[in-house]
C-alpha cells in the first residue's frame, strides 16, 4: 500500500471547504494547513491564492500568525496594501522573521517580482526588528555586485553578526532576533 502524508498531496475541495467554514467560524487552528496547501498545490492560481488570502484576512482577527500568512499571500499574490496592512495591524507585535519569511516565500515562488524595488520592505521590516538573519539576507543582497570580493566580506559580516548574537543567545537562547536552525 502507497501512503503519502499531507505535505504530499492537495487538499480535496471538501478537505478546503471544511477548513474555510473552520476559519471562518473563528477557528484559527486550521490557517497553518490551509496556507501550506494554498503555497505547495496553488502557487501557479492567482485567483486561488486571493481567495485563501480574502479567507484569512476577513477572519485572522488578532491572531499574529493568521494575519503572518495573510502578508505573506500578499506578498505572493503582488498585493503591497496587504502587506501595508499586516505591518500597521500587527504594529510592535510582528515576530522579527515575518518580513524575511514573506522574502523567502517570494524569491522561492516568484522570483520575477522578488526583487522589485517595492518588495525591498520585506527584509527591511524584519532588519528593523532586529532579525540577524534578515540583516545577512540583506548585506548579501547590497554585495552582489562586488563579484570575488563579495564572499570574503560576507563572511566577515556573518563573524560580526555572529559575535552580536552571542549575548543575545546567552540571555535567551529562544530570542526571535536569532536566527532559526
Amino acid at each position: 500500500m502507497n501512503q503519502t502524508t499531507d505535505a504530499e498531496c492537495a487538499l480535496t475541495k471538501q478537505e478546503v471547504h471544511e477548513l474555510e467554514t473552520k476559519i471562518q467560524s473563528g477557528s484559527t487552528d486550521p490557517v497553518e494547513m490551509y496556507f501550506k496547501d494554498a503555497v505547495a498545490h496553488h502557487i501557479d492560481d492567482i485567483d486561488e491564492l486571493e481567495s485563501r488570502k480574502r479567507i484569512i484576512r476577513m477572519n485572522c482577527g488578532g491572531d499574529i500568525a493568521s494575519w503572518q500568512r495573510f502578508g505573506i499571500l500578499s506578498a505572493l499574490t503582488n498585493d503591497r496594501s496587504g502587506w501595508d496592512a499586516t505591518v500597521r495591524v500587527l504594529k510592535g507585535e510582528m515576530p522579527a522573521d515575518t518580513g524575511l519569511s514573506a522574502a523567502w516565500h517570494l524569491q522561492k515562488y516568484r522570483p520575477e517580482i522578488a526583487d522589485l524595488p517595492e518588495w525591498s520592505v520585506l527584509l527591511d521590516s524584519s532588519v528593523s526588528l532586529g532579525s540577524i538573519a534578515a540583516k545577512i539576507v540583506t548585506f548579501r543582497r547590497r554585495t552582489r555586485k562586488l563579484g570575488l570580493l563579495q564572499e570574503p566580506i560576507i563572511t566577515v559580516y556573518r563573524v560580526f553578526q555572529a559575535l552580536r548574537a552571542i549575548p543575545i543567545a546567552l540571555k535567551n537562547p529562544n530570542d526571535p532576533r536569532l536566527p532559526k536552525e
